[in-house]
Order: C-alpha cells, then sequence, then structure tokens
C-alpha cells in the first residue's frame, strides 16, 4: 500500500513522464514542419510553421521546369523559410523597405492579428506579374517582357480579372488563408504566412492589402526569394529601377542557380533599354551571383516562333553586349571567362564579324588596336587563354607538353614549343585561333623549328572556313617532320565571299589510327596572315 509520499512521487513521476512525451512529440513535429508539414499537423495541429508551410503548398507558389514545386520543397532552397522569424535586419540583407520603394504599408493597424483577421477592403486593379509570388513555368515570355515594359495601370481603370494561381483552386485558398490565420494567431508575424496571405490578396485582385502584407514579409525576412521575386515586378512596373535592383540583388543572394521557369522572366529583364544602367551598377559591385546569372544569360537561346519576335535572340546579344558595356563604365571589370561565354555565344549564332566586334570592345586594350592584324598574337607574347581570336588550347593530352618559351636561339622572342612524350598515338587537333578573315586571297607566314619530330606524316597549319555544311580546308602549310633549323615557311589561303568565319589550327596530318604515333618536339614563331596585294590594271 503507497503511502502519502509514495503516492506523491508517483503522481510527480507521471506528470514528468506526461510532460516529456508533449515535448518529444513536439520536437518531432518542429521536425517535420519544413518539408512534411502535414505530417507535423497530425502530431501537433498548431504548429505553426507546419500551418504555413501546408497553407504554402495548397497555392503551389513556385515552380520549376521539372513541375510544379511545393512550398515545403521550396524550403530547401530557401534559408529563410526554416525560421519562424528573423531577427532584425542585417547590413547584408540590404536598406530596409522605405516609402520610396513604394512597397510602403500606409497607415492603420499592422498588427499581424488585425492583418490576418481584417474584412477583405474592395478590390484594387489586379497585379499581373510575371516574377510575382508564382514565377510560374505557365507565364510565357511575352506576359515577362509586357511586365517590364508597360507603364502602371490609372487608378481608376475598372480591375481586370484576377490572376489565377497554377495549381490552386479557390476552395485551396481558403483553406490556405484559414492556415496561415491560425500560424499567425500562434505564432505573430510568421513570414511564411504572412506571404501565403499577400500571395492570396494579389490572386484575388487586392493589390493594396497584397502590398501591405508582402512589405510586411520582407521586414521579417529579406532573403526570401518568392517575396521578393514579387516586390521586383511592382517596383518594375513603377518604373522604380533602383528599387528594382535592390529587390533582384534579395532576391538572388540565397540562390546558387535560376529555374528554367524563370529564364524567360530573365530574358525580358535584360530587354529592356530602361534597366541597362541600373543592372550594369549592380552587377559592377560583383555581388556573389554574378557569374552563374551571367552564365544563364548568355547560354540562354531564345527560339525563333518565341512571343518576343523572330529577332529576340539576336536582340537579347546586343543587349549583353550594352548590360556588359555599363558594368565597365560603372567601374567594373570583365572576367576572361565572362567575355569568352559571350564571344562564344555569337560564334554559334555565325554572327562572326559582330563577334571580332565585341572581342575588340572588351577584351583588346585600346593601345593595341593600331597593331591589330589578321592573326592576334602570333608572335606568342601575349597570355594564352579560353577567349576566341587568341590561341586556345582545346584540351590538355597528358602525351603533349605544349607551353609558350623564350627561345634562346632568338633572344627577346616568344616560341609556341610542342614537346610530344613518349612515342604514344596523339590524335591532336587542339590548338587554335578563331579568324575573321574578309572574303579575298591571303598568305600565312611564319617560323618553324623541329627536333627529331617522328611521325608518318608530321605536323601542319590549317586554316578551315566555319561552314553550317562541314570544314573547308582553305589553305595549309606544308607538312613539318624530321629536324628543322629555324627556317619559314608560307601558305596561300583564299576566303570565299560565303565564307564569313574561319579558324586556324595546328594539327597532327593523320588520316588513320597508326598515322597517330609522334615523338620529338617542333617550336613555332612569328606567325603572320597577310592580305595579298590586288594587282592594278
Amino acid at each position: 500500500m503507497l503511502t502519502p509520499r509514495g503516492l506523491a512521487i508517483s503522481v510527480l513521476l507521471i506528470g514528468f513522464g506526461a510532460l516529456g512525451v508533449v515535448i518529444a512529440l513536439r520536437g518531432l513535429s518542429d521536425r517535420f514542419a519544413p518539408k512534411r508539414p502535414q505530417l507535423a499537423l497530425t502530431i501537433n495541429g498548431n504548429n505553426a510553421l507546419a500551418l504555413a508551410n501546408g497553407a504554402a503548398d495548397l497555392l503551389t507558389a513556385f515552380t520549376t521546369d521539372t513541375g510544379p514545386k511545393t512550398a515545403s520543397q521550396e524550403m530547401q532552397d530557401d534559408p529563410s523559410s526554416a525560421e519562424e522569424t528573423k531577427p532584425a535586419p542585417t547590413a547584408e540583407d540590404g536598406p530596409a523597405p522605405t516609402a520610396q520603394d513604394g512597397t510602403g504599408s500606409g497607415s492603420g493597424d499592422t498588427s499581424p492579428a488585425a492583418t490576418a483577421q481584417a474584412d477583405a477592403p474592395a478590390p484594387q486593379p489586379a497585379v499581373t506579374n510575371g516574377m510575382s509570388a508564382t514565377m510560374s513555368a505557365n507565364a510565357d515570355i511575352a506576359a515577362a517582357q509586357s511586365l517590364f515594359n508597360r507603364t502602371p495601370e490609372p487608378t481608376d481603370t475598372a480591375a481586370p480579372a484576377a490572376p489565377a494561381l497554377p495549381g490552386s483552386t479557390p476552395e485551396d485558398r481558403a483553406t490556405a488563408r484559414d492556415m496561415s490565420i491560425a500560424a499567425l494567431l500562434q505564432t505573430p508575424l510568421q513570414p511564411k504566412a504572412l506571404r501565403n496571405l499577400a500571395i492570396i490578396a494579389d490572386a484575388d485582385g487586392q493589390a493594396d492589402r497584397a502590398r501591405h502584407l508582402m512589405t510586411l514579409t520582407e521586414s521579417r525576412t529579406r532573403r526570401d526569394v518568392v517575396v521578393q521575386g514579387w516586390l521586383l515586378g511592382q517596383a518594375l512596373q513603377r518604373e522604380d529601377y533602383a528599387a528594382a535592383m535592390r529587390h533582384l540583388d534579395l532576391m538572388f543572394r540565397p540562390r546558387n542557380e535560376i529555374p528554367q521557369a524563370a529564364l524567360p522572366a530573365l530574358a525580358a529583364l535584360v530587354l529592356n533599354p530602361k534597366l541597362t544602367g541600373d543592372l550594369g551598377a549592380l552587377l559592377a559591385t560583383d555581388p556573389k551571383w554574378r557569374g552563374w546569372f551571367l552564365d544563364r544569360l548568355t547560354r540562354l537561346e531564345i527560339a525563333p516562333d518565341s512571343p518576343l519576335g523572330p529577332d529576340a535572340d539576336t536582340q537579347l546579344s546586343d543587349a549583353i553586349g550594352n548590360l556588359f558595356a555599363a558594368i565597365i563604365d560603372h567601374g567594373g571589370t570583365l572576367t576572361p571567362e565572362e567575355i569568352a561565354r559571350f564571344i562564344d555565344r555569337l560564334i554559334q549564332r555565325r554572327a562572326y564579324d559582330n563577334a571580332y566586334a565585341q572581342w575588340v570592345r572588351f577584351y583588346v586594350p585600346p593601345d593595341e588596336l593600331g597593331t591589330l592584324g589578321y592573326l592576334y598574337n602570333g608572335d606568342f607574347s601575349k597570355p594564352i587563354n579560353d577567349i576566341p581570336f587568341n590561341w586556345r588550347e582545346l584540351r590538355k593530352q597528358s602525351s603533349v607538353d605544349l607551353a609558350i618559351v623564350d627561345e634562346p636561339e632568338r633572344p627577346g622572342t616568344k616560341a609556341l614549343r610542342l614537346q610530344f612524350i613518349g612515342g604514344d598515338r596523339v590524335p591532336f587537333r587542339d590548338f587554335m585561333e578563331q579568324l575573321a578573315l574578309p572574303p579575298g586571297d591571303y598568305t600565312l607566314v611564319g617560323k618553324v623549328k623541329a627536333e627529331a619530330l617522328k611521325n608518318p606524316r608530321g605536323m601542319v597549319w590549317r586554316v578551315y572556313c566555319n561552314q553550317q555544311t562541314g570544314w573547308r580546308i582553305l589553305g595549309e602549310s606544308p607538312l613539318f617532320r624530321g629536324d628543322i633549323p629555324w627556317s619559314s615557311f608560307s601558305a596561300d589561303i583564299t576566303v570565299p565571299e560565303d565564307c564569313p568565319g574561319q579558324y586556324i589550327r595546328l594539327e597532327l596530318a593523320y588520316r588513320v589510327p597508326v598515322e597517330e604515333v609522334v615523338s620529338g618536339s617542333i617550336s613555332f614563331a612569328d606567325l603572320r596572315i597577310n592580305r595579298k596585294e590586288t594587282p592594278t590594271n
């Protein structure tokens, strides 16, 4: 029989055990809330983060090129989503939103409870945002461009139909609204819940309410890409490009990639000439997302049947050139990799003259413009890199030592030297330079030296025409093999009218695999391409 003391201890132990179970269940619910909100809610129906994420899943607030992406999946990309609240913003988060941004909440009660439970105001003109909270794969390029280029609607215009949220129904939105309000009652200013209510208000055509809620959300977390994308769209509609660049920067900071679904909006962003200066100024500060942003931009291809028109891809190339110029104008620099990708883009589109002009514009120093010839860096005095119209080593092979060296027999000069190691099979065709020769007759001249170069055929310089239907040889040097002291060589080149782009390549002149076996070394110096004089009558 339990004594009063023993009974009290038993009751106390049972109480502590029950408390431990409750704490454990709440911890388990918190663990599942970011990625599996429905499971978290079955454990703890009052979990604020689970309620907010479950509501966001109903709205299908973000999509990618592989299909709908739920908000709980999105959380993995958005560092702010796992937080219920955020401390006061730091300097890295950028300046706080101001009235000048046009995203201020205005007067009235701004408490979360009042925000969540206030009667809905009369519908305002709907906000159609190509880079809004949905950033949907269903938004086409034309819609994005119309956003970036249009003038804001007058406030007295009749409200158009509210934009639908992809993957959601009115019933979904009603459920999501209730879940978000419940989350705010548990955790005031829960960022995801506020964002959900803003998205719903936007879909219902309540523009002022949506703007107020999005601004309130941003005050809690600056790294929510959906919020920043929505505010970016608003700033672009007002043509407030300084605010737009702030939101663009904050939107891209947490990311190391851009979804395929957002590429149409990216194209429209860059195609808008009004944004070029501000975007160039932002990129000149070298934000951490600049690398992947410019990489995706220069690789982006717009199909001829795009709503942007049959010339949109060419216009995008021109816009990229203008953006690069704006980066330089605002004190920034371009990396060799950025220049190379842009020039390669133009070459892939067979815009050889433009590619050469852009290479001169962004790569050649001003003091070298007067000395440019038809072949760049033929004396090998400048570094070899991966930029077209300079020498490029397409791949490295372990059996080939390719280097630029000082030539002791010719003091003060550099030479290209290839040392073939081990007498292995080496299918060498890996050293080339892009050309842009006008139609006409030319001569390739240079110096060559070979030491014990053993191969059935030898090495050769060849000039090819870049053709969509195949490659044509426009000229080739003599074959080099054996032992050759420093000697001059030349080769005739004829560029026809239908060949706007060419390249010169050093290669082993093999025809069958057995002719790939090579050993020894060969060097070249003082390469030039000279145009032949046109005979006069």
